[in-house]
C-alpha cells in the first residue's frame, strides 16, 4: 500500500512556476533570497498542516491559493510564538514583518497574474 505522503504533491511542486515567476518579479537578488526562504517556510508549514501526528502521513494539506484570512493569521501566531523557530524562541519584530511581507507580496502577485480573484 502506497502511503499517503507519496500521493500528496506540496505546494512548491504544485506551484513551482508561480512561485518563479513571483521571485522573478523582485529586481534585487537579496530581496529574492530572503523572499524565497520566508516564502518555503510558509509552504512547508501549510504542507505540514495535514499531516497525520501519529504516522507522519500526509492526509491533507493546504493548497496555498485556497488559502484565507484565518490560516495566514494562524502562521502569523505560530511566527509570533516560536512555533517556527529552529531555537522555539520568538523571532524579532522586522523578521516576523518580513516574513509576512513576503506571504503578501506572493499572494498580491497570483492576484495580479490571475490565479486569485
Amino acid at each position: 500500500m502506497t502511503s499517503a505522503l507519496k500521493t500528496h504533491t506540496t505546494n512548491t511542486e504544485r506551484h513551482a512556476g508561480l512561485i518563479l515567476g513571483w521571485q522573478s518579479s523582485h529586481t534585487s537578488e537579496n530581496t529574492r533570497r530572503a523572499y524565497g526562504r520566508d516564502l518555503g517556510q510558509y509552504l512547508g508549514w501549510l504542507d505540514g498542516i495535514g499531516l497525520d501526528p501519529d504516522t507522519g502521513d500526509r492526509v491533507a494539506g493546504l493548497d496555498v491559493l485556497a488559502v484565507r484570512r484565518p490560516v495566514v493569521d494562524a502562521y502569523r501566531l505560530a511566527l509570533v510564538s516560536g512555533q517556527l523557530s529552529p531555537q522555539d524562541r520568538p523571532p524579532t519584530a522586522s523578521t516576523v514583518a518580513r516574513k509576512l511581507s513576503a506571504v503578501s507580496s506572493f499572494y498580491a502577485y497570483a492576484v495580479g497574474a490571475g490565479w486569485l480573484e
